[in-house]
């Protein structure tokens, strides 16, 4: 009885196990990788893969010219004034403003070549042609710069040591910095303010 007991449920799993070969082999998709991932997804950005480098770009340009253009103008300015040379040039017949258009234009000299070297490097690293940059920018450089310079001609002369022209030329910077949409957006200020840094 026993045997014929154990006969039985070996003919039941031998059955059992046909069925299952058989539903094994109707499966028409054998590949593992097909059954894990049975839908193949691929990522195509909308737009095209770049750097923020051109939306910071012009801030870093503007930064540049503001620390260097005011720095380097008060500072040959307060450098000309504690010379031993200053009441040799104060008592020559040469025109004041001839001593400012002096220190205008080194600084001016100084403040394109720096704008010159980072436009280079900027030109290198993303291989752009030179004929890309339109002449409109190199104007607006040009006023820009002139403004920065003439703010830093202003405080060299109306300071008298370089300590005081020099912490004057770091607040009159940070303040228009901070108030230029660079760092804290003009949104978030009072509305006076808004005005004030928008101006």
């Amino acid at each position: 009885e026993a045997i014929s007991a154990n006969k039985e449920d070996l003919t039941s799993i031998d059955s059992g196990l046909k069925d299952l070969n058989s539903r094994i082999n109707a499966i028409e998709i054998k590949d593992v990788q097909k059954i894990v991932n049975p839908i193949n997804t691929e990522i195509k950005s909308v737009s095209k893969e770049s750097t923020h480098l051109s939306y910071t770009f012009p801030a870093l340009i503007l930064i540049v010219l503001m620390f260097s253009g005011i720095f380097i103008a008060a500072i040959s300015i307060i450098d000309e004034k504690s010379s031993k040379a200053y009441f040799r040039n104060f008592i020559t017949p040469t025109r004041d403003y001839l001593f400012l258009l002096g220190h205008y234009f080194f600084s001016l000299m100084v403040v394109l070549l720096q704008i010159l070297i980072i436009f280079a490097v900027m030109l290198y690293i993303t291989k752009a042609p030179f004929s890309s940059i339109p002449l409109a920018v190199f104007l607006l450089l040009f006023l820009i710069s002139s403004i920065f310079i003439l703010m830093g001609i202003f405080i060299g002369y109306l300071f008298k040591s370089g300590e005081t022209a020099n912490i004057a030329a770091i607040s009159i910077s940070t303040i228009m910095l901070f108030f230029s949409n660079t760092i804290l957006p003009l949104e978030t200020l009072p509305e006076t303010i808004q005005k004030i840094a928008s101006f």
